[in-house]
């Protein structure tokens, strides 16, 4: 998904806005990659007012409905003889902005006007999370998508330069088996590290799909301690009942979390333990210390946690990946 298509939404909105309330004209402020965008209808397209000041007045207004029979701001706003702004509320409690309705008419707002308002409001909210949560997963995955084509280098190299002594030692059986096994073994990385990139995002109707197992978690983490050949990892499970995850991302999870510590931290040895608290399996990542900065490793983590309706968090001396133990 990129801008225009959000903008074409936003469109929608704002048209239908119109068809519903008698109000020519509507304009959608929001924050969008840190900076302040208008979406306008063709009528208001012709005030460009900056609305800075209203959004920071309803962020310390309790985010409330305003209403004014006149534009209640700067000189360029003069000809507007009513206007009303509605704050777009994440869901998380934060403004994104502000959806205005105005006219160069005299208009009184009923309190049905209000409550549609809102509802467009919401719709607003709705349209803008979605697209950004579809852009940082689109962004989760091209990073992933580079850190598999950097892992692939190695057994390409390495079926490059064996396929080339090969044709050297020809006429040794012994030298000829070794370096087939050599080929073997880095085809068979190739090839899994390419199953796993499809496994791991596969994409069906323009999204990501969970596709959920039951995990046995000491199978899970003895295949995370066995797969990590340059940590030395110990493991620790006291949850006997399995977890309803994607095995492959969530394996990639808590692999980009063990990666993260052994980049940033410089430490190889790690402890992994999973354990109930409350309705919840956590799969803590201990390593004596955190480094408090979220690397490319952790934003993949927290994406793939989240599609799982979990969460990543950080402690002063571990990184604990909650997930919910009944299935999603």
């Amino acid at each position: 998904m990129n801008g225009n298509s959000l903008a074409k939404s936003l469109n929608a909105i704002n048209s239908l806005t119109t068809k519903s309330v008698d109000i020519a004209m509507v304009k959608i402020a929001f924050f969008y990659r840190e900076e302040l965008t208008f979406i306008d209808n063709e009528q208001a397209a012709q005030y460009s007012f900056d609305l800075e000041e209203e959004i920071i007045k309803g962020n310390l207004n309790k985010k409330e409905v305003f209403i004014s029979e006149k534009f209640p701001f700067t000189d360029n706003g003069k000809e507007i003889n009513c206007y009303a702004s509605i704050p777009l509320i994440s869901t998380t409690g934060s403004i994104l902005g502000l959806f205005i309705v105005f006219d160069t008419k005299p208009y009184s707002f009923t309190d049905g006007d209000i409550a549609l308002l809102k509802e467009f409001a919401q719709l607003t909210v709705d349209t803008i999370e979605k697209h950004t949560e579809s852009e940082k997963t689109q962004r989760v995955f091209i990073d992933f998508l580079h850190k598999t084509v950097h892992d692939l280098k190695n057994p390409l190299t390495s079926i490059s330069l064996t396929s080339e002594l090969l044709k050297r030692k020809a006429e040794d059986p012994k030298t000829v088996i070794s370096f087939s096994e050599r080929i073997e073994r880095a085809s068979q990385k190739l090839f899994a590290s390419l199953e796993n990139l499809k496994a791991a995002y596969p994409i069906e109707n323009n999204g990501f799909k969970l596709n959920l197992t039951e995990i046995n978690l000491d199978d899970f983490l003895l295949d995370i301690q066995q797969s990590i050949s340059t940590a030395d990892i110990k493991i620790e499970n006291t949850i006997a009942t399995g977890i309803h995850a994607e095995y492959n991302r969530l394996k990639e999870a808590i692999t980009q979390v063990v990666n993260h510590i052994l980049t940033s931290e410089e430490i190889n040895t790690i402890t992994i333990k999973s354990y109930q608290k409350d309705d919840e399996a956590v799969i803590e990542i201990t390593s004596g210390q955190t480094i408090n900065f979220y690397s490319t490793a952790l934003i993949i983590a927290k994406t793939l946690v989240g599609m799982h309706k979990g969460k990543l968090t950080i402690t002063a001396n571990s990184y604990m990946v909650s997930l919910p133990l009944t299935a999603l």
